[in-house]
C-alpha cells in the first residue's frame, strides 16, 4: 500500500469524547446481523491515522470515517482521508454519522448507520458481497500480521499502546511489558515466501527512544494450501478463507 507522500498522515492523539464515540461506533458495527465473516482490521484509536475503523465482510473491505452530525466532536481526520486509504486497495468508502443523545453516541441513520463517503448513498455492507474470490491486498496482509504479533504480546503479558498496518511506517507497534516500554516491527510474506526484515530504521529508533527493540517475521498461509514443499507460489490468500500464522517468536535487535 504506497502512501500518497503529499497526504499527511495524523499522528494526533484523539479526545475522550472521540473515543467514546469511537467504541460506540465499533459495538454497533460488530452487532450488526449478517451471514458473512466480519473483522475489523487495525482495531485500534491509537495514530498514525487515515480511516477511523476498518473492517472486512465476505470479499469487501469497508473505510469508516466518523462524523458528528452537531458539529461538535474533533475528530484526527476528515473523509478526504478515508477516501484516499479506500481507494488504494479498491474499498468502500464510508461515513458514519452520529449523534450524542442523553450521554450516549448513537448513529443517525438506521440499520448500519453508513453512507458513502464520494456518493452519498446509504451503504448496506451486505450488498456489497459478491461471490467472486478476492485475494487479500499487501495493506491487508500487514494488518494481519501486525494483529497476530499484538495477539501474541497480549499473551506473554504486554499493552500494546499503538499499531499501525502500513509496512512502511516504522515501528509497527508500541507496547509495555512489566513496566518497560518497547516496540517492534512486523514483516510479513505469504506463504511459502519468507519476509525479509529492514533493519535500519527500526535500529534508529531505538537510538532515539533507548526503547527496547524487536522485530517479527510472519508468514500467511491460506487454509487451502497443500503446502506441497516444491510448490514455489501457495495457494492465494483470499478475503473470507481461513488463514494460517507462522512466527518464530520477537526477535531482539
Amino acid at each position: 500500500m504506497d502512501i500518497d507522500p503529499e497526504l499527511v498522515i495524523p499522528m494526533t492523539e484523539v479526545s475522550d469524547s472521540f473515543f467514546e464515540c469511537w467504541q460506540a461506533v465499533a459495538t454497533h458495527l460488530q452487532s450488526m446481523p449478517t451471514n458473512f465473516n466480519f473483522r475489523f482490521h487495525n482495531l485500534s484509536p491509537a495514530p498514525p491515522w487515515l480511516e477511523h475503523l476498518c473492517f472486512n465482510l465476505g470479499n469487501q473491505i469497508f473505510f469508516i470515517c466518523i462524523e458528528d452530525v452537531d458539529g461538535q466532536l474533533k475528530t484526527p481526520t476528515d473523509a478526504s482521508h478515508c477516501i484516499h486509504a479506500a481507494s488504494l486497495i479498491d474499498g468502500v468508502p464510508c461515513i458514519m454519522s452520529m449523534t450524542l443523545e442523553d450521554g450516549r453516541w448513537q448513529p443517525t441513520l438506521e440499520g448500519w448507520g453508513l453512507i458513502h463517503a464520494k456518493t452519498g448513498e446509504v451503504v448496506n455492507p451486505s450488498s456489497y458481497v459478491t461471490p467472486a474470490k478476492v485475494e487479500i491486498s499487501d495493506w491487508e496482509l500487514q494488518d494481519l500480521a501486525v494483529g497476530y504479533v499484538c495477539d501474541y504480546i497480549k499473551y506473554e503479558g504486554g499493552t500494546i499502546q499503538s499499531r499501525n498496518p502500513e509496512s512502511k511506517i516504522f515501528p509497527s507497534l508500541f507496547y509495555s511489558k512489566d513496566g518497560v516500554q518497547k516496540f517492534a516491527g512486523v514483516f510479513a510474506a505469504r506463504y511459502p515466501r519468507t519476509a525479509s526484515p529492514e533493519l535500519g530504521q527500526l535500529h534508529q529508533i531505538r537510538q532515539q527512544t533507548n526503547y527496547e527493540g524487536s522485530y517479527a517475521l510472519v508468514t500467511v498461509a491460506s487454509e487451502w494450501d497443500a503446502f506441497d514443499p516444491e510448490d514455489t507460489v501457495g495457494f492465494p490468500l483470499r478475503r473470507g478463507d481461513g488463514l494460517l500464522f507462522r512466527m518464530g517468536g520477537l526477535i531482539d535487535l
